[in-house]
């Protein structure tokens, strides 16, 4: 658990379903991004005050991305959207 979640996540996220839905943010966000990390550390998510799932990256500018996360009984899923274009 230690090496997929930072500890803002593991605090901040009560389940396990809960758990693979920011695991789930990470992979898609690595997928979308093309960005090679050393760390799953290096990707945090959170949530804003209005609830909405977000990205913390060192290596992207995280306001380009769109996040979201979804649940059904046992199973999480993520998309994310990476605009890359409007960013540069």
């Amino acid at each position: 658990m230690q090496k997929l979640f930072t500890p803002y996540e593991l605090a901040h996220t009560q389940t396990y379903e809960s758990l693979a839905g920011v695991f789930a943010v990470k992979e898609a966000f690595i997928k979308a991004s093309q960005i090679k990390l050393s760390s799953w550390h290096e990707i945090e998510v959170y949530k804003l005050s209005s609830g909405k799932p977000a990205i913390r990256c060192n290596d992207i500018e995280t306001e380009c991305c769109d996040v979201s996360i979804s649940h059904d009984g046992e199973y999480a899923m993520a998309v994310v959207i990476v605009q890359l274009l409007r960013c540069r």
